[in-house]
Order: structure tokens, then sequence, then C-alpha cells
């Protein structure tokens, strides 16, 4: 009955790594599957423990800091309306204050921070504000 332990074990340290995107405890894990070998074979619950234990901080000292890295290495998705920030766009309507503006076939609520902008005048993106692209004349 002991490997019901052992069990619980690997599937709590699997379901914190599932939801965190740590990769912290699944090391702990793998200890837990040897202990649960450990327990088929009859071993003591000390040894299982002291495998257990071992196994899962040699792993996580090992593994962890490489996993670490190799994270920090996968690129950001930049938020598409980011991706507007600084570029130049031609006016299809004037602009005084507020207006509907399309960028790549959607439509985007706009805010004009500077003169009026009119039909077919370059204007960039200087700021987003929450949903709202901030726009000035060029």
């Amino acid at each position: 009955m002991v490997y019901a332990v052992w069990i619980v074990i690997l599937l709590a340290a699997v379901l914190i790594d599932l939801f965190t995107s740590n990769m912290l405890f699944v090391w702990f894990g793998a200890g837990a599957v040897l202990a649960i070998i450990l327990n088929v074979f009859e071993f003591s619950i000390g040894i299982q423990a002291v495998v257990f234990a071992l196994t899962g901080s040699i792993l996580t000292l090992v593994f962890y800091p490489i996993f670490k890295k190799k994270l920090k290495e996968i690129p950001k998705t930049i938020p598409r309306e980011e991706q507007f920030l600084g570029k130049t766009f031609v006016a299809e309507d004037d602009i005084i204050e507020k207006a509907q503006i399309m960028i790549d076939g959607t439509y985007w609520s706009a805010e004009n921070s500077g003169d009026v902008i009119k039909k077919g005048q370059q204007y960039k993106i200087v700021e987003i504000k929450g949903i709202k692209l901030i726009i000035k004349g060029i």
C-alpha cells in the first residue's frame, strides 16, 4: 500500500509543474518512480525514502538549471498591437481626435495625440493605451 503514497507524490509533482511551468518538482516525480520500483521488489520504506530524496535532489540540481536556461532562450511572443509601435500608415479618412483605423485587415480604435491628420497623410503609432492605439501625424 506504500506504493499509493509514491503514486500520489508522482502525480502531485507532475501536476504542480504542469500548472506552474517551473519543471522543478518533476525531478522528484522521477524519484517517486524509483521508489515505486523499489516497493515492487519489497525494499524497506526507509530505503525507498532515501532513494526518492537523493534521486529527486540530484536530478533537480543537475537538470533544473539546464531547463531554466533553455526556457529563457524561448522567444517571447509580442502581442500583435505592440508590433505596430513605431510603424507608419496612411490615413484613409481625416482623423481629428478619435477614429477607427484599419491595419492589416483589422479595425482598431485610435486616438490622435497631435494635429488633425488629413486623408492620405502618413501617421505613426506612438503608444498603446489598453486596446487603443495612440497615433500622431507625420
